[in-house]
């Protein structure tokens, strides 16, 4: 994924609104246009460029009466990360590609992924709130360790850069 062309394609407060609406609910393009008051030749072009990146994709469904539709979708589950400190500017986009290579190099995310599939397989509600609570606290605690080390890494940079 070409970095500069996904900052481009998200620059766009449309498309930006397009992705929020898409992350609550597949949506087909006369949805998009009504509530966005926006013409549907112009969502079905800032669609085809968010399919072009791979950020949506589109499933066909039947209707009761007409033609089928598609219903657009958010396809990937990816982190955008911009940098931005004396030391750096940087971008990178991070997916969970393998969850199995992921597992091995951090160990809690085994525990952590095992218990939650036994979790969405007994689909209890009261468990899935519990550990979505859980998860919360982890990525806030991973968070702050993350600043920790992005700080060390500065800190490291400048001293070797100005020694």
């Amino acid at each position: 994924m070409n970095i500069d062309t996904l900052l481009n394609a998200l620059g766009n407060s449309t498309r930006r609104v397009i992705l929020q609406m898409l992350a609550e609910k597949p949506c087909c393009v006369t949805e998009l246009s009504n509530r966005l008051n926006i013409g549907r030749k112009a969502i079905i072009e800032h669609l085809s460029l968010l399919k072009a990146l791979g950020i949506i994709d589109y499933k066909i469904e039947k209707t009761k009466r007409g033609r089928p539709r598609k219903y657009y979708y958010i396809k990937d589950n990816f982190i955008l990360e911009v940098i931005v400190n004396d030391m750096e500017f940087a971008t990178n986009v991070l997916k969970y590609e393998n969850v199995e290579r992921l597992a091995k190099e951090c160990p809690f995310i085994t525990d952590l992924y095992n218990e939650f599939n036994k979790i969405v397989e007994k689909a209890n509600i009261k468990e899935c709130e519990e550990f979505l609570k859980k998860l919360n606290e982890k990525l806030s605690q991973i968070n702050m360790a993350r600043a920790l080390i992005q700080h060390m890494i500065r800190t490291l940079k400048y001293m070797t850069k100005n020694a």
